[in-house]
């Protein structure tokens, strides 16, 4: 069933491809290859710094059938995102990457259900949002020892650089 809050791509149609990938991706890549049960993997940092190229450079290198990109829009709530991963994980989704998660307005108090279910039934979940404070305050709550951290604000001039091609400012 579609949902007015949640925007829905598959893993076969990724956006753009980036060739160059950051220094924190490698992150990323463990967090999918290693077993995490019950684990989710979250993205954060100021807008502009990679989150969401991130997650479109992993779902490229996964099985398209089984990766699935959620974009959530103002308003959405955790049971709208739970009642949308349910049947995508019924027809063998199981790498989730949700995007924008701080704009679900109950995120904070019921954001374990990304670990607590889904996770524990084997479905590797990586969110992403601007809102650090958010998604601090869910990891030292509800996600405590259940989330895996990777900030994305910090870049070095040397990796600038390198994913400028050598350009300089």
């Amino acid at each position: 069933m579609p949902s007015q809050y949640i925007m829905v791509t598959p893993g076969s149609e990724v956006f753009e491809h980036y060739d160059q990938k950051r220094d924190c991706y490698e992150q990323l890549t463990n967090f999918m290859n290693l077993p995490t049960h019950g684990k989710i993997c979250a993205l954060y940092g100021l807008r502009r710094t990679g989150k969401t190229v991130m997650m479109e450079q992993c779902i490229a290198e996964l099985p398209e059938e089984e990766s699935a990109y959620l974009l959530c829009l103002n308003g959405c709530d955790m049971l709208e995102v739970r009642r949308v991963m349910e049947p995508l994980y019924a027809k063998g989704t199981r790498n989730f990457f949700i995007d924008e998660i701080t704009a679900v307005t109950d995120f904070q108090k019921y954001g374990n259900v990304l670990s607590d279910y889904f996770s524990a039934k084997g479905a590797k979940v990586i969110i992403a949002g601007t809102d650090s404070l958010g998604i601090m305050l869910a990891e030292a709550d509800i996600l405590y020892d259940r989330i895996q951290m990777i900030h994305t604000s910090h870049v070095p001039y040397a990796e600038f650089s390198r994913l400028l091609g050598g350009k300089t400012l």
